[in-house]
């Protein structure tokens, strides 16, 4: 059996906290095409995006040492362009809030995979 080579869709730089939610996201994106970097820390994901490539950004609110609105901002200073989703169960998330700190979209965590891969399909293939 022959094994061809996969085109990635997009690099993603996927920070969260909790192991067992990045576990199956991360299952689930690279199944549908997607390279996925983890971060579990602010700092790491702050250090990874700005020494590595990626083409979306998705950050969980509540993350060890800082929160995903800040660490959006931080991104914003050096990466104007790359999309960012916040994925989290934070409650009061609004189009307002998300664009403040430079992101394109909030997915809520409880919408479901389906509602994130089209946020990061629509933001990838615009």
């Amino acid at each position: 059996m022959e094994v061809g080579v996969q085109h990635v869709k997009g690099r993603i730089l996927y920070v969260e906290d909790h192991l067992d939610t990045y576990d199956a996201i991360s299952i689930l994106l690279e199944l549908s095409g997607y390279a996925v970097t983890p971060a579990h820390t602010f700092e790491d994901g702050l250090r990874l995006a700005t020494t590595e490539g990626f083409d979306l950004f998705i950050l969980d609110y509540n993350l060890e040492g800082g929160n995903g609105c800040d660490l959006s901002r931080c991104i914003r200073a050096f990466d104007s362009r790359t999309p960012i989703i916040l994925f989290s169960v934070t409650r009061g998330m609004d189009e307002q809030k998300v664009m403040a700190v430079g992101a394109q979209d909030y997915v809520p965590k409880l919408a479901g995979f389906d509602t994130l891969e089209r946020a990061i399909s629509r933001l990838l293939n615009p």
